[in-house]
């Protein structure tokens, strides 16, 4: 089940069972929280309660609980991203959390060095917070600089969706290992080749992530244009009819923030139907239709291609759900002030706008590598300032340059 399935969501089917039956009964699905699991019990919903995820993204939670350190126990936080998404393609089960997650006969447990080394980690997202995290665990003397003022990288813009806050979970556990290890976290600035020089490092760790790429189309430059990161982190408001440039997992997750303004909170929904203030389905229209109206336009033929196989039908089902129109092997050939012209199969369009939320991929951002060769022993480039890809492989790579450095 995918992080969009609140957590315990199904125990009530584990309750309702056992009012039925003498046998003992175990409550699954979503519960990586022992805190939850505990209560779970406590309230008598069921007899034991099973976990497989949470139990590959920290193999050590049981120890960790009895030994009453649950402030340091990763949490599973249901993204499929290394187990149901490489058991459906035939490949062995890994994890983003748990980067050992199926190859500790490879992959020792972290071990002091004999030989501590002073690292430089550049950039604060999930590859950089990996790397510190490990390279301090490891015994070395470890500082992280972030430029901006928050830590988390990307991770913060994956959890704005209500329904993805797991990756917040994930980004202050990273944080807080990070700290327990005892690197140095230092946020607001930028480090550049005085800097380093100053640390004079042994090794360097360049984590510096990507920038929002702004494709080359007439219009582009225009006053209503914003980027999909700016709208996700709150620094751009938008209009009253919204197009999104690109369909891949940012444009449908920027879709999906955007067609939820004005929709019931849960607090509200709880409240209404409980007092029977509407009927259900108004109170069903009133979560799912908000004040605004907003297409996606995507050059593939199909939505999503860069979100996993067990996660990709919620993502799509949840733009139905919430009216968002969709359009595929359509081309964005210009953005005038009204709205944007496309293009599909030769046909020409003109979409009204008020906003156009351009969501195209990233590229990645890496100055500072070509100057750090020749003066620094080891130099290492981890996740999007790489290559742009997920977190799973952000955080994999920073582990493993961690691991490398000598």
């Amino acid at each position: 089940l995918p992080m969009e399935v609140p957590r315990g969501c199904y125990v009530y089917l584990a309750r309702e069972v056992k009012r039925v039956v003498n046998k003992p009964v175990i409550a699954c699905n979503r519960i990586n929280d022992p805190l939850l699991a505990e209560q779970i019990l406590r309230e008598g919903s069921a007899d034991m309660v099973g976990m497989a995820r949470g139990l590959i993204a920290d193999p050590d939670l049981p120890l960790k609980l009895s030994q009453k350190k649950t402030d340091e126990i990763l949490p599973c936080i249901g993204c499929n991203q290394g187990c149901f998404d490489h058991i459906f393609h035939w490949e062995p089960v890994a994890c983003m959390v748990n980067p050992r997650a199926g190859r500790e006969g490879q992959i020792p447990p972290l071990s002091r060095t004999s030989t501590p080394r002073k690292i430089l980690v550049i950039g604060g997202g999930p590859a950089g917070l990996s790397a510190a995290a490990t390279a301090a665990a490891l015994g070395h003397e470890v500082s992280l600089y972030e430029k901006t003022g928050e830590l988390g990288g990307q991770l913060n813009l994956a959890g704005a969706l209500d329904e993805r806050t797991e990756f917040i979970a994930l980004k202050n556990a990273l944080v807080h290992r990070s700290q327990t290890a005892g690197v140095a976290i230092h946020t607001g600035i930028e480090a550049d080749k005085k800097l380093i020089d100053t640390y004079n490092p042994d090794a360097v760790i360049l984590a510096t992530g990507g920038n929002p790429i702004l494709p080359r189309i007439p219009g582009i430059d225009g006053p209503h244009v914003v980027q999909a990161w700016d709208v996700l982190s709150g620094k751009a408001a938008v209009g009253e009819h919204v197009v999104i440039i690109g369909g891949g997992a940012v444009g449908i997750e920027t879709g999906i923030f955007i067609a939820k303004i004005g929709t019931l909170d849960p607090e509200a929904l709880h409240f209404l139907f409980l007092h029977q203030a509407e009927d259900t389905e108004t109170l069903r229209a009133l979560c799912t239709r908000g004040i605004k109206k907003v297409n996606i336009v995507e050059m593939l033929p199909k939505l999503g291609k860069d979100i996993g196989m067990s996660t990709r039908w919620v993502e799509l089902k949840m733009l139905k759900l919430y009216g968002v129109e969709t359009l595929t092997d359509t081309m964005v050939t210009e953005i005038t002030p009204e709205g944007v012209i496309v293009s599909r199969q030769g046909d020409v369009d003109h979409i009204t706008c008020d906003t156009v939320v351009v969501a195209v991929g990233t590229a990645s951002y890496n100055s500072l590598e070509s100057s750090l060769r020749d003066s620094v022993d080891q130099c290492f480039v981890v996740g999007d300032a790489q290559r742009p890809r997920k977190a799973y492989e952000a955080i994999r790579e920073g582990f493993e340059a961690a691991l490398k450095i000598s």
